[in-house]
């Protein structure tokens, strides 16, 4: 299946700063070469070829963060210190990682469409809901943690949020999901703990077919099947989703950020069976259901 011939520029994703769109498009640009290397024969040359591509993405993406985030100081963007956090992650955390991962599998085509859907999620999703910020910051208002009294509130963050994801919106079906089953689905959990171990989890569902839409959409071809280019991908969205919700409820303050996880179905039954939810509500879209929940340990 060629997936990347059409990995081109999508324009929804455009900021209006024609520095960081530029940047962005070389992003993909990059990316759509090594994914067209991922689908040849693994040979010498081809690996040797990918390998030096990997290398000039990484590299090409420190330089877009540093000119990323003097255009956010230069400006005043009130939340440079967070934003620039989900960049050192990547820089310092999620990057290495791929990286060793490559080097252990001696850089073979399922390690390097590992690494690249990671890459397709992390940045299409960042540039969709966390850099619109950049330029709309007064749109979205971060809420002090009590539930009780923001889930109105939070209601219609889930709805721009998934809007900006899927460019489609979303209607809420009910604010009191209690996980009852709408067809095949993927979870994605992440948790935030303080020092004194309080920790809250904040759980994402998403039908199967909304998971094939959103890497169809990312890559310009239909996509049916899962494969490794597609969980990564779908993890690193969701993820994304997550923490951009997560920072709305300021967990990025006193709460420590775990690692996610993609979940099994009956690990989410158990959640749901014996959790105290503070939250939780489902939404529908014409690509199929979502839904987010939070609970506290």
């Amino acid at each position: 299946m060629k997936n990347t011939e059409s990995l081109t520029w999508d324009p929804r994703l455009n900021l209006g700063i024609e520095e960081l769109d530029k940047d962005h498009q070389r992003l993909f640009s990059i990316i759509r070469k090594i994914l067209l290397l991922s689908e040849e024969k693994d040979d010498e040359k081809v690996i040797h070829a990918a390998k030096e591509g990997i290398k000039f993405f990484i590299s090409y993406t420190l330089t877009h963060f540093g000119r990323e985030e003097k255009y956010m100081l230069d400006h005043g963007y009130p939340e440079y210190k967070l934003h620039k956090g989900m960049h050192d992650d990547l820089k310092n955390n999620v990057l290495p990682a791929l990286k060793e991962d490559l080097e252990k599998n001696e850089y073979n085509l399922d390690s390097i469409r590992h690494f690249l859907g990671v890459c397709v999620g992390w940045l299409s999703t960042h540039i969709m809901i966390v850099d619109q910020t950049i330029m709309h910051h007064d749109k979205y208002q971060r809420m002090d943690l009590n539930f009780s009294q923001v889930s109105d509130s939070l209601n219609e963050i889930m709805k721009q949020v998934i809007h900006n994801l899927y460019h489609m919106e979303a209607q809420l079906i009910s604010d009191h999901y209690t996980g009852w089953d709408f067809g095949k689905a993927l979870f994605y959990e992440l948790t935030y703990i303080t020092q004194e171990k309080k920790a809250i989890h904040l759980l994402f569902t998403i039908e199967q077919k909304g998971v094939f839409t959103l890497a169809s959409q990312r890559t310009g071809t239909e996509i049916k099947k899962v494969d490794p280019y597609l969980l990564a991908l779908i993890k690193e969205i969701l993820s994304s989703m997550t923490q951009q919700i997560a920072y709305y409820l300021k967990l990025s303050g006193e709460y420590k950020q775990r690692s996610g996880a993609m979940l099994e179905s009956s690990e989410v039954e158990s959640i749901f069976l014996n959790k105290h939810l503070t939250y939780s509500s489902l939404f529908n879209t014409p690509v199929g259901k979502l839904a987010f929940s939070i609970y506290e340990r």
